[in-house]
């Protein structure tokens, strides 16, 4: 027997051995029935407690790794697209198995068949069974995405939230539609269920379990669902979780991402803290045809891209609430499940001032309708179409203000959201009542009970009893955006559209932001550039109280570039400064005299539509006369002059960019005396730098003329002596 391992007793599960040598322990690690139940969107019973306490996420397959603890076992899920056949994906269960373990069985998915094993040999009865020697073991998997449901068709009112039965619906206003799909191009998948079985040595501590999933190429895995494709994340950490938002290439998002994570993150200070550490929502394509506008599946959903925030029934707050349910309901309990986020979903908006509260007001009125005066909330058999949804979000709503005036808002309905997700069985209506009765007076709890157990059902409140208990009017934050301002080295411009603009220009967003509520409210605005936040500003306004804000970023970086504050969004490019460009070059005088002065013109254009910056000089004959630092706005021309004396005559070349002009310089004192004017020719200057003074020859007594005159006075002497 391996060292550090007891002998003793035999730890039955559901798989039982019988070993040759020593007693070995048995265990399961996932109930096969794990997985999406279709009439229901959170957690399940029976794996609850099996897996919550050691399931592990990862995003890519790079980052998974053993464990470092050598008592767990490790199952890590890893997803593939296969482009070549839409419907299917690619799944490998890689297996890191501790030395205490013996012998290993692992169920194969109902919706997959085994494309190749590494360790692992099939036991005949559908399952998979480990060989004992192989190290890191695998098993290949060509899994079928595709599932369909039955669901209630959507209500007329915009926002409304359908809702799943499955093959057990009785009722008759439904039709099948997508719940998971692979299109090829991109996938939203759900992790299957595959339990796993395992005998091992009995160790202190036992051998424990935890799964992994992962995606191989583009894609982000969650504990219960994955998306595969190409894709945009944002990531925010809301009180202890951490929300992921993805956005597939394929999908259109109605609201931002800021804007949805914002609206979680105003959302969770009234719901319970989270169950769960991590979760993925995915903003799904609406190129399909869905079933639900969204779907949750404990610690993940997948939501329609195209569906607002500003709705009283918001699908985005209503999976929300899922995602921090954690309990499951005996039959008379199960309408709660969707009464309870159908209600905060239109609360909540109206709260962070989304909505008015007629609007709030007529979602929950749908309730009182006559198509659910026969119905009873604790059996869902006289259910008609959307009869826990409608019904059950105003019975819980009015719980909820009952809670409140009972206690003088001390409590709320939140706190038997609490117990419910401390509750260690199925809710069911005796627990209801008990949570009820602890909070409330008795006459709340009989008539909360009359609204779930008979056809009995609560009128819509007016707001002036809503302010009574939930408080006045919320704030109502609206922002009205103006004129964007560009401003840098090279231009002051106010615009409605970015134009092209270069590093260094700085983009001002003003915003007047209003307080159209009558409680006092906080705002925040963020200005995004690239999925980054870039600027923020923040403060509060009392009810009817109004400020003006500005968002502003500094462009560093060249390419195309969005920017978006709230729901709007600016598209534009970065490019490097254009070249500025000499058009024209002239002089004042093209021929002058020495130590005349030359008045040099030039025109510098900037030929395209964004900023242009440079250097542009004035030479002669190549020698630097002057240098111009130009910066110029789209299309924009300058005018620039310069000045040169010239103090030795001669012909200059003056140059600007590609354009040259000559300049002609004479020197009138450069003639010989006694040649007829029309035949003198002009004298070469002694040098030709350009600003020394010029010397020149000058006639007057030479030695020729000295010798001819000493002849003739030789000879005229000779003469006189003669």
């Amino acid at each position: 027997m391996k060292s550090g391992f007891r002998t003793a007793w035999v730890l039955v599960g559901l798989l039982v051995l019988s070993l040759v040598f020593s007693p070995v322990a048995v265990a399961q690690a996932e109930s096969s029935s794990s997985g999406l139940a279709p009439a229901e969107h959170g957690p399940l019973l029976e794996n609850r407690a099996a897996t919550d306490s050691v399931r592990v996420q990862h995003t890519d397959a790079e980052k998974l790794s053993a464990t470092d603890s050598k008592d767990q076992l490790v199952r890590q899920f890893i997803f593939e697209r296969k482009p070549a056949e839409p419907g299917v994906i690619a799944a490998e269960m890689r297996f890191d198995i501790p030395d205490q373990i013996v012998e290993l069985t692992s169920e194969i998915p109902d919706s997959a068949s085994v494309t190749a094993a590494d360790g692992f040999e099939p036991t005949g009865d559908g399952n998979y069974s480990w060989d004992g020697d192989t190290v890191d073991p695998s098993i290949r998997l060509s899994l079928s995405v595709n599932r369909t449901g039955a669901y209630h068709l959507k209500s007329a009112a915009r926002g409304q939230v359908t809702e799943t039965f499955g093959a057990k619906s009785q009722a008759t206003e439904t039709e099948p539609g997508l719940m998971f799909v692979d299109t090829g191009d991109w996938a939203i998948a759900s992790v299957p269920p595959a339990g796993v079985y395992w005998s091992a040595y009995e160790s202190d501590p036992t051998v424990s379990f935890a799964s992994e999933t992962a995606v191989a190429g583009s894609g982000v895995a969650g504990d219960r669902m994955v998306f595969l494709g190409t894709h945009t994340k944002a990531t925010r950490s809301i009180d202890g979780q951490s929300v992921s938002v993805v956005v597939p290439e394929a999908a259109t998002l109605e609201s931002s991402t800021v804007d949805i994570l914002g609206y979680f993150e105003a959302a969770s200070p009234h719901l319970p803290n989270s169950p769960v550490r991590r979760s993925v929502v995915i903003a799904a394509p609406t190129s399909v045809d869905w079933g639900p506008y969204g779907l949750a599946d404990r610690t993940d959903t997948w939501i329609r891209a195209d569906q607002p925030i500003d709705e009283p029934g918001s699908i985005w707050l209503h999976e929300f609430v899922h995602l921090r349910q954690n309990f499951t309901t005996a039959t008379d309990a199960r309408w709660i499940r969707e009464g309870m986020p159908e209600f905060y979903a239109a609360l909540l908006t109206l709260e962070q001032g989304h909505i008015d509260f007629e609007a709030f007001s007529g979602h929950l009125d749908r309730g009182t309708q006559s198509r659910y005066e026969d119905v009873v909330l604790s059996r869902p058999d006289t259910w008609t179409s959307l009869a826990n949804y409608a019904k059950g979000a105003l019975v819980y709503g009015t719980l909820d203000r009952r809670i409140r005036l009972d206690s003088e808002q001390t409590v709320s309905a939140r706190a038997v959201f609490e117990s419910m997700n401390e509750h260690d069985q199925p809710i069911d209506q005796a627990y209801l009542d008990s949570a009820v009765s602890d909070l409330a007076t008795d006459e709340t709890r009989r008539d909360v009970e009359g609204y779930i157990t008979t056809t009995q059902t609560p009128e819509m409140w007016s707001q002036t009893a809503h302010q009574a208990a939930f408080g006045a009017a919320p704030p109502d934050i609206n922002a009205s955006i103006g004129s964007l301002d560009i401003t840098g080295p090279y231009r002051n411009d106010t615009v409605d559209i970015i134009p092209v603009l270069v590093p260094g220009e700085t983009v001002s967003v003003p915003i007047t932001i209003t307080n159209e509520g009558e409680e006092t409210g906080s705002y925040e605005r963020i200005l995004i550039l690239n999925e980054t936040v870039v600027a923020t500003t923040s403060g509060s306004l009392d009810g009817g109280e109004s400020t003006s804000v500005s968002l502003a970023h500094t462009i560093a970086e060249p390419g195309p570039k969005t920017l978006t504050t709230g729901a709007t969004p600016w598209n534009f490019s970065v490019k490097e400064p254009a070249t500025p460009v000499v058009t024209e070059l002239t002089v004042s005088e093209a021929a002058v005299e020495v130590d005349s002065e030359v008045t040099i013109f030039t025109t510098v254009l900037n030929e395209r539509s964004w900023p242009a910056t440079g250097m542009v000089p004035i030479t002669i004959d190549g020698t630097p006369l002057k240098e111009w630092d130009i910066r110029l706005t789209g299309g924009e021309a300058v005018e620039r002059t310069a000045s040169a004396t010239f103090e030795k005559a001669g012909t200059y070349q003056i140059s600007a960019g590609t354009e040259t002009v000559t300049v002609t310089v004479t020197d009138p004192s450069k003639t010989t005396s006694g040649v007829p004017p029309d035949s003198q020719s002009p004298l070469t200057p002694t040098s030709s730098t350009m600003g020394s003074k010029t010397a020149t020859e000058t006639p007057g007594f030479t030695a020729g003329s000295f010798f001819i005159a000493l002849a003739w006075l030789g000879a005229w002497f000779v003469r006189k002596n003669q």
